[in-house]
């Protein structure tokens, strides 16, 4: 019976070993988005934190050709700023920063070797930015 379950148990493995690890930062309770965190900005009125890439994820560092952050927990970019850049490796080829709370994309004009761009499930009002980035870059909003 052994044999038998072995090459499902080997199969569960290799998947789980398959899983990318979008990020290495704890999830803390006390830092939970309120349940309505869709509507968060929505108003003038509804003012959203400033969080920016570094703020959400301390492991991000200027070698990282390819950055992915995904907001589905935690804390939220709302932000990229100017100053993003200048932070980050120029060679940045890959950045996916899905379900943040993202209005205005800034900050990317440096990237030149940047192909892939992915906003999905933001609220990105603007995209003021792609001028720098190659003619070959896709984008998902």
């Amino acid at each position: 019976m052994e044999e038998e379950n072995q090459p499902q148990n080997q199969a569960e493995e290799e998947k789980q070993s398959d899983m990318q690890v979008i990020s290495s930062q704890p999830f803390h309770a006390s830092e939970a988005l309120p349940l309505d965190w869709t509507q968060m900005g929505a108003t003038e009125d509804d003012a959203l934190p400033i969080r920016y890439p570094h703020d959400v994820d301390e492991a991000l560092n200027e070698t990282d050709e390819d950055i992915c952050i995904v907001g589905t927990a935690g804390e939220k970019i709302t932000v990229l700023g100017n100053t993003f850049s200048s932070k980050c490796n120029p060679n940045l080829e890959s950045l996916v920063l899905r379900s943040h709370l993202i209005k205005k994309m800034q900050g990317l004009e440096k990237f030149t070797k940047l192909n892939l761009l992915e906003l999905y499930d933001n609220m990105v009002e603007a995209l003021e930015c792609l001028e720098g980035p190659g003619p070959s870059l896709r984008f998902w909003i």
